[in-house]
């Protein structure tokens, strides 16, 4: 690949971060749920 910028926007290259951050908070959010419903 001669351009290595186009290859990172047309793959969508370092969204990555981005993808992880919403994760990581939905697990955050689903688990003290379950937590609390676990415990009642």
């Amino acid at each position: 690949m001669s351009d290595p910028k186009a290859w990172k926007k047309e793959h969508r290259y370092g969204q990555r971060w981005q993808v992880e951050t919403v994760f990581s908070s939905l697990k955050r959010m689903v688990g003290e749920f379950f937590i609390y419903v676990l415990n009642v």
